[in-house]
């Protein structure tokens, strides 16, 4: 789960941008997933997503850096959708349910 705002990279290539996110792990004989107190750097190189402090994501050790490439937002947080006659439009988005690896 981030921690702070993950914005978006000015150059993919050369300005990427970084924040930290805690690690959530699944509680040892559940379903369920706690987050700990673990942290790593997450390296976002996505010219055009940024991610909200506390949203879900998942990332991948590609190149030495753990890099998002999934994530779901906060019930706090707002998504954008195609689905609207005029173009984007703004819509609160629901909550979520990490998978395996999510953090």
């Amino acid at each position: 789960m981030l921690q702070e705002d993950l914005v978006a990279a000015v150059d993919w290539l050369k300005n990427p941008s970084v924040a930290t996110a805690k690690l959530a792990r699944k509680k040892p004989g559940s379903s369920d997933y706690i987050v700990t107190n673990e942290e790593i750097t997450v390296v976002n190189r996505f010219e055009n997503i940024s991610l909200d402090a506390d949203t879900v994501l998942g990332v991948e050790f590609i190149d030495g850096e753990w890099q998002p490439y999934k994530a779901d937002c906060g019930p706090e947080s707002q998504s954008m959708s195609i689905y609207s006659a005029g173009g984007f439009e703004s819509e609160e988005s629901g909550s979520i349910t990490p998978g395996e690896g999510s953090i």
